[in-house]
């Protein structure tokens, strides 16, 4: 199916982006004197980073870095406080993030395998898999694929989530994509408009067709899978003793945030990447 390879290609192509930007976020502040290509090793890196972050930290609370390759972990360290208050230090193995957007990459992997399997299919009119109705234009159906590709057409300009930090883990997704669906303003397929509830509402299918709650899913067909099993998208307590905290421009720790997302160890995540990407 042509558009299934085209989100399958896009979906990698989101993981390879990840990978890239990790390296172009030091890459671009390296030193250019020959165009010839460097070869960077443990400890080149190591040094480079350390002088790097230093002076810096007094206005970065926490940071960690991890590069890797084809072959596997070049360098991994982490710098300053996950937690001011306690001192608490940042640790790429054990700290913990709240990765937002990222975690789009889970729901877009978790309908490709459903697709895959033959339990959903990419251009089919998702009111066909919703107990309730989506109000899309007449004679143009939304489809999975315009979810994943945020051409739906939903106008959020004035969608406000409002859910606690982090919400329980027996919300009800579907009541919470019932209530909160936007209208749809524009012709599905037309115009590319990023879509936080269109994405939510793709993981809302996911957890319809495959009959188990979406972290449910996520953590049995994808983050166990790849190994990953110090991440999840509904925390432990003991995952969120590891969690950074977030601060605001003055320094202050912010306690709350909108909707959830997954929470996911630097380590974790980006080793897996390479992998990921030709899932």
């Amino acid at each position: 199916m042509a558009v299934g390879r085209k989100i399958r290609q896009w979906i990698r192509l989101r993981a390879g982006v990840m990978l890239l930007l990790t390296a172009g976020l030091f890459l671009s502040v390296m030193p250019t004197a020959s165009a010839d290509p460097v070869e960077w090793n443990g400890n080149d890196l190591s040094s480079f980073f350390n002088r790097f972050f230093e002076g810096r930290m007094n206005r970065t609370p926490g940071a960690v870095v991890i590069a890797v390759n084809k072959d596997g972990e070049l360098f991994s360290h982490g710098y300053g406080f996950a937690d001011k208050e306690r001192k608490r230090k940042v640790d790429p193995d054990q700290t913990a993030f709240r990765v937002g957007s990222v975690s789009k990459l889970f729901t877009a992997t978790a309908v490709m395998q459903l697709a895959e399997q033959g339990k959903l299919k990419l251009d089919e009119d998702i009111n066909n898999y919703l107990p309730f109705r989506i109000h899309n234009r007449p004679g143009h159906p939304i489809t999975l694929a315009h979810l994943l590709t945020h051409t739906a057409g939903f106008d959020e300009t004035a969608l406000i989530f409002n859910w606690n930090w982090p919400p329980p883990e027996d919300a009800d997704l579907g009541n919470f994509e019932n209530t909160f669906s936007p209208p749809v303003l524009r012709d599905p397929g037309t115009v590319k408009s990023y879509s936080n509830y269109g994405i939510s509402l793709a993981g809302y299918i996911v957890q319809r067709q495959s009959g188990v709650p979406f972290a449910q899913y996520v953590k049995e067909n994808i983050i166990h899978p790849l190994g990953m099993d110090r991440s999840s998208f509904y925390p432990s307590a003991e995952l969120l003793s590891r969690l950074a905290v977030g601060y605001d421009a003055h320094g202050l720790p912010i306690r709350e945030m909108a909707l959830n997302s997954a929470y996911v160890p630097a380590g974790d995540c980006t080793r897996q990447l390479p992998i990921w990407a030709v899932l």
